[in-house]
Formats: C-alpha cells, sequence, structure tokens
C-alpha cells in the first residue's frame, strides 16, 4: 500500500503469521502483551505469561488471594494476603502449627516480667543482673576480670566484690598500698615501698662506711666480729655502728600466731602475710594493715538459693533448705533448690508407701518409699508379719562386715539389734536362738516364764523374769497388741 511517499505491507494473519517492513519475520505475538516474563509460539498469535508469585491471568494483572485455603492453623490466627500468618497467642510457625509457651505456661525467674509475643511465644524481661529464657542465669560479672593485681572476683547479683592480694587496695584493686606511709625504718635508714612490704636501706655506719650484715661473709673478709652489723670503711678505719638497733636483724612477726582458722603466717620485714584457707578473708584497719583471716566469707551473699529456699552459710560452702511445696506441685531440690525433684511420678511404692522424691549426685532423679507400719523392703513389697501353723522357724542373715578391724566389726555389730512380739498357746519354745552349740545365746519361754541364756564353752548363764507372761486366750491377743498403729488379724 503506497503511503506518502514510501509503502506499508500488510501482513497476512493465517494460517502462518508475519510481521516485519516487508512481512519477513515471523510474528511473535509476545510484542502486543503486556506481561514481562513470556513466551510465544512465532507465527501464530499464540503467547504465555509466565506470572511472578502472587500472580495469575492470560497478562499477570489477576492478584492471587493465597489466604482462600485458609492455610494458617486455629480460627483465631490472621490470614494476610502474600501470604503471611499472625498467629494467635500460643501458637507459632510459618502456618501457626507450632505450640509456643506461654506466660500461663512458663513464668520468669528471679524478678524477671513476662511478655506474650505474637507468632513467638513468650519473653522475659530480666532483671539487672539476670539473662537467659526464662531469666535463670546469673550474670557473671566477674567475666570480665575487673579486679586487678591477682584480687579474688566474687561475683553477685547485679555486681561483684574485689578481694585484694595483701599490698593493694581499692574498689578494684588497683591502689598500691604505701607500707612506708607509717616510718617504719629506724635509726635513719631509708624505707623503701614495694609490693605488701617494705624494705629498709640501712645506713649505721659512720664517715661513709658500708654496712654488711653477718650473714653475708663475702665483704667482711672473714672478719669475727660480735656486733651486729660489721662495717666496712671507705676511707678509714673510723666506722663505727650504731648503737642498738642497726637492721640487721629480722624479727619474726610469725611468733605470736595471728593468723586465725588455720591460716598459714609467712614472716615479712616488720610485717607477716596470712595466706587464708578457703572461705575465710581478712579486712585491714587503721591500726592494722594486715590480714588476719579472720573473715568467715558468707556464701550466702550472693543469693544462691532459688525459689524462696533459705540459705545456710558453711565453711567455704553453703546449704541450701528449700521450701515446703505448695499443694499439687513438685517439690524443689538440687544444690540450689532450681530442680523440680520429679522422682515420684512414675514411683512403684506399693501398699499406700509414701513417695519422696530425690536427686542423685549425678542429676539424675529417683525416689525413696515410706513403708507403712507391717512392710519393708525398697518397694514396701516385704511383709514383716506372720505366723505359724504347725512347726517353723525364721531365718535372719546379719549384714557381714568387710575390711574392718576387730575393734570396728564390734563396734559394728554392737549396734545391730532385733525387736519382736509375739502370741502363742505353748509354754515352752524357742524365740531367738544365736550362735552354735558351744557359743550361743536364746530367748524362750520355760514353764509360763520369759528367760535369756547365753552358753561359751563350759559356762552358762541363765536370767529367767521374774513376771510370768500373759497367757491369754487367743481371742484376747489381738487386744492392740501390735505398736507403731499396726493392725492386728487373729489367727
Amino acid at each position: 500500500m503506497d503511503h506518502m511517499g514510501d509503502y506499508v505491507c500488510l501482513c497476512p494473519k493465517g494460517p502462518v503469521w508475519y510481521m516485519g517492513k516487508n512481512c519477513e519475520e515471523l510474528y511473535d505475538a509476545c510484542i502486543t502483551a503486556s506481561c514481562t516474563n513470556c513466551t510465544s509460539k512465532l507465527g501464530t498469535d499464540e503467547f504465555t505469561c509466565h506470572c511472578p508469585d502472587g500472580f495469575t491471568g492470560l497478562n499477570c494483572t489477576q492478584d492471587v488471594d493465597e489466604c482462600q485455603s485458609n492455610p494458617c492453623n486455629n480460627n483465631k490466627s490472621l490470614c494476610v494476603n502474600g501470604y503471611s500468618c499472625h498467629c494467635a497467642i500460643g501458637l507459632g510457625g510459618e502456618d501457626c502449627q507450632d505450640n509456643v509457651t506461654t506466660c500461663s505456661k512458663e513464668r520468669c525467674h528471679n524478678g524477671g516480667t513476662c511478655m506474650d509475643i505474637p507468632d513467638t511465644g513468650h519473653w522475659c524481661q530480666c532483671a539487672d543482673g539476670y539473662e537467659g529464657r526464662n531469666c535463670e542465669e546469673d550474670i557473671d560479672e566477674c567475666h570480665s576480670g575487673p579486679c586487678q593485681n591477682g584480687a579474688i572476683c566474687k561475683d553477685g547479683v547485679n555486681g561483684y566484690q574485689c578481694f585484694c592480694v595483701p599490698g593493694f587496695q581499692g574498689y578494684h584493686c588497683d591502689l598500691d598500698i604505701n607500707e612506708c606511709a607509717s616510718q617504719p625504718c629506724q635509726n635513719n635508714g631509708t624505707c623503701l615501698d614495694e609490693v605488701d612490704h617494705y624494705r629498709c636501706d640501712c645506713h649505721p655506719c659512720e664517715n661513709s662506711g658500708e654496712c654488711f650484715q653477718r650473714s653475708d661473709i663475702s665483704p667482711m673478709k672473714k672478719q669475727l666480729v660480735s656486733s651486729a652489723a660489721v662495717c666496712q670503711a671507705h676511707k678509714s678505719d673510723d666506722c663505727v655502728p650504731l648503737a642498738g638497733d642497726v637492721c640487721s636483724i629480722n624479727v619474726d612477726e610469725c611468733q605470736s600466731a595471728p593468723c586465725q582458722h588455720g591460716g598459714s603466717c609467712q614472716d615479712l620485714v616488720n610485717s607477716y602475710q596470712c595466706v587464708c584457707p578457703d572461705g575465710f578473708i581478712g579486712s585491714r584497719t587503721l591500726l592494722s594493715a594486715c590480714v588476719h583471716c579472720e573473715v568467715d566469707i558468707d556464701e550466702c551473699d550472693s543469693n544462691p538459693c532459688r525459689n524462696g529456699a533459705t540459705c545456710e552459710d558453711a565453711g567455704n560452702s553453703y546449704r541450701c533448705h528449700c521450701p515446703v511445696p505448695e499443694p499439687g506441685q513438685e517439690p524443689w531440690g538440687g544444690p540450689n533448690c532450681d530442680v523440680r525433684l520429679v522422682g515420684c511420678q512414675q514411683h512403684k511404692c506399693q501398699h499406700k508407701a509414701g513417695c519422696v522424691p530425690m536427686l542423685t549426685k549425678d542429676g539424675e532423679h529417683g525416689y525413696t518409699c515410706l513403708c507403712p507400719p507391717g512392710w519393708t523392703g525398697e518397694r514396701c513389697n516385704t511383709s514383716t508379719t506372720f505366723s505359724f501353723n504347725s512347726e517353723g522357724y525364721v531365718h535372719m542373715h546379719l549384714p557381714v562386715s568387710k575390711n574392718r578391724t576387730r575393734q570396728e566389726t564390734d563396734a559394728y555389730y554392737h549396734r545391730l539389734h532385733m525387736q519382736l512380739q509375739f502370741g502363742s498357746t505353748l509354754p515352752d519354745m524357742v524365740l531367738f536362738y544365736r550362735g552354735n552349740m558351744e557359743h550361743c545365746v536364746s530367748l524362750e519361754p520355760v514353764n509360763g516364764s520369759l528367760q535369756a541364756a547365753s552358753a561359751s564353752g563350759s559356762h552358762q548363764f541363765q536370767a529367767p523374769s521374774s513376771r510370768a507372761l500373759n497367757w491369754g486366750a487367743p481371742k484376747d491377743w489381738c487386744q492392740d497388741p501390735c505398736m507403731q498403729h499396726g493392725q492386728c488379724v487373729d489367727m
């Protein structure tokens, strides 16, 4: 078709479509599509739009409603087109499929404040000095090493305390104590301050003489002298030691045993140092710069006991007394009363025995059965009452004493004892017998009276009771013969 000095080709549209200036190219239908990611079948008007997530339709113009399938669990959860789930309190996860703890089921320890966070669960805002999921961890303020010069750091709640080594003071033990402040050196000696002690540079000699201690033999040139110090003159022989103390004898300040509670004393120059045992420290005063191990460190200061437990200070340790649990709750246990004792939840105590939960040294949960009268054994399943309808006996084995001396064995067996009650219609019988034919002890009714006997070789001893036994009728035996609230059954 002629058009203003040029031409335009009207390309055919079937069965094969063409395009271009001279209709020389196969038609690409994507040139008219409104989508950005398009593929077509050349030579036709067919095209396909590849839609991004969230859109559909011929030209990807329709918004997909991902919430139409209700992907979020629980009716109280909210689905936002896109999609994302805003979970109800107590649920979490991509589709609110996970149960998360809430403040109604979990609590924050150590004064923490609990808040329910949607999609996440409970969150604890811990008090100063604590951290962890439930504020159960005490932050160790000593971890950064704030105490200087070898001081011992004791962690507390949101704080710490530095116990300085001798010779230092200050909150961080960063101040060196000037031991020369008290002017300890006599006879014009020069005081040299050092760590935790001082040193006197003595000048007892006149005319610029040089002074040596008697223990230092080399400079004395083996001169035999009787004074505490010897002076070697520089220019003349007129070196005369000062009268009295010439700084040559170190007084042993440890002779008075100043260290308390088993602390070891180390003698210094005009001073001493106490090395305290674990659990004890000392304090300096205006009158004394020495530590005497007189202060028992209160390990309860850091409040180690949890959940309302009472702390009892001990030597280099502490003991937590856990509170009585509330009805329906498991008791607290562990060294710090921070472990719920659940050993009795599936106990196997029988015959209505009581159960006491416990925690082993390895941290394992266990329990102990408190047997009612008439039962014994680890599970209270062994009866302690029995009767004989014919001749019989009960043979009891005593625990074997191993790895003990003769004296320890005698003391061990001395603590063993037996208690029994009985009822019988026989006036003569054996109640108790221990030993063999040569050495034995026995207890038996004889002619209606109780008699104890013992034998050792040819020596025999008998001790009859002057009080006759009560031989009532069998129907009278159950008139409260049983002790410890036991129930008597007539046989």
